[in-house]
Order: structure tokens, then C-alpha cells, then sequence
């Protein structure tokens, strides 16, 4: 028996307050996301989201809502930053992951609608993931030595730093292309495995895994 006289702090994994009423609850204040928002924010401001919102004004089922591109390329350049380029683990990762919960703010578009913006907005959405690796590039460390060719040290000298501004801006387009070129091939090969209109499975409970590998 536990002795009644050690402290615990409340458990109850069922109570209906367990999540925070704000994911910024959960996140600290220099997280990557709110660079992101306020950037894309920023970016609408000047007018430079305006061809995503363009393609809107000829739909053929104008009264139903869409979902706002702020959100959409939100949730695309933060997923493709880190990794995650299949629409359907993008589509699952907006119920579990913080910071894409606090960039989505509460739509949850499926992983057709992810996957169909992408194509219908193609080269628009590749010049502005360029544009925010750019500005990203120069507070957080995105591992642009993994874009491409290694790294070069930041030396003094006009020339020394104008060579790696092109070397970081060569690479950061080749990120962006391959990122981009990754989840059209992610999608097909998923649409082909698991159905155009159909999510893959979830993983097998680990209780399931356990007693198949006693």
C-alpha cells in the first residue's frame, strides 16, 4: 500500500482539462512555429500570399468554405522544415503535434486537401518556401549543411561572404525542390498502396506487438 504520507501531484489522464484551452500553453515563447506565423503573418500583409488567394475567386462551388492558405502554408512549410512530407502523416500530426495544433487553429484539413493545395499552387508555394527558408535560415539553425554541400565557415572578406550567401541560397533551393519533388512522390506511392480517398492505418497497439513477439 502507498503511504498516505507522500505527495503526488493530481493524475487523472481522463479529466476533461487535461489539454491546455491554448496549445501556446504547451510551447515555449521562442518556439519555431510562432517565427512562422508572424512571418507568413508579415507576408500577407505585403501582399505576397495574394496568387494563393486569387486561385479562390473562380471556384465551382463558391458557397462552400475553404480553408484559409495562411493556414494551409502554415502547415505545409512547418511539416516539410521538419520532415514530415506524406499528407496523410501531416493530416494525423494535426490532432497530435503542439505546434501544428497552435499553426492549423483548429481546422483540420484531410490529407487530400493538404496534398491537392500543394499541386494546384506548385510554383507559388515553392518561391515562398524559399522565401521563408531564407529569412528562417538566418535566426534558426535549419541544418543547411544537410541541404547540400557542407557548411562554410563564416570568414571575413566581401568575397568569403557573398560566396556563402550563394552557397546557402543554392542549397536552400535545392532543399525546397527535393522537399517539394519528396512528398509528390510520398503521395503517389501512398495513393497507389493505400487508395486515392483512403488514410493508411494507424500502427498496431503495442499490446498487439508484445504478445506477437512473446
Amino acid at each position: 500500500m502507498i503511504d498516505p504520507k507522500i505527495k503526488f501531484k493530481p493524475y487523472n489522464p481522463m479529466q476533461g482539462s487535461f489539454l491546455p484551452p491554448n496549445p501556446k500553453d504547451w510551447l515555449p515563447k521562442d518556439h519555431f512555429c510562432y517565427f512562422l506565423s508572424t512571418l507568413l503573418n508579415k507576408l500577407y500583409e505585403k501582399g505576397h500570399l495574394k496568387p494563393f488567394y486569387d486561385r479562390f475567386k473562380n471556384r465551382k462551388t463558391p458557397s462552400r468554405a475553404a480553408h484559409d492558405p495562411l493556414m494551409m502554408l502554415g502547415v505545409l512549410c512547418y511539416s516539410y522544415i521538419n520532415g514530415i512530407f506524406s499528407s496523410r502523416d501531416i493530416e494525423k500530426q494535426l490532432r497530435k503535434s503542439i505546434p501544428l495544433m497552435f499553426l492549423c487553429g483548429g481546422n483540420f484539413p484531410s490529407f487530400r486537401t493538404i496534398c491537392r493545395f500543394r499541386k494546384d499552387h506548385l510554383k507559388d508555394f515553392n518561391d515562398l518556401f524559399i522565401t521563408v527558408i531564407q529569412y528562417a535560415a538566418d535566426i534558426y539553425d535549419l541544418g543547411l549543411n544537410r541541404m547540400g554541400t557542407d557548411r562554410i565557415k563564416r570568414k571575413t572578406g566581401a568575397s568569403k561572404l557573398k560566396h556563402r550567401k550563394n552557397n546557402e541560397e543554392q542549397k536552400i533551393k535545392e532543399f525546397t525542390h527535393n522537399a517539394i519533388q519528396k512528398a509528390n512522390k510520398i503521395d503517389a506511392s501512398e495513393d497507389k498502396r493505400y487508395g486515392y480517398k483512403k488514410q493508411k492505418p494507424d500502427e498496431e497497439p503495442v499490446q498487439l506487438w508484445i504478445k506477437a513477439n512473446i
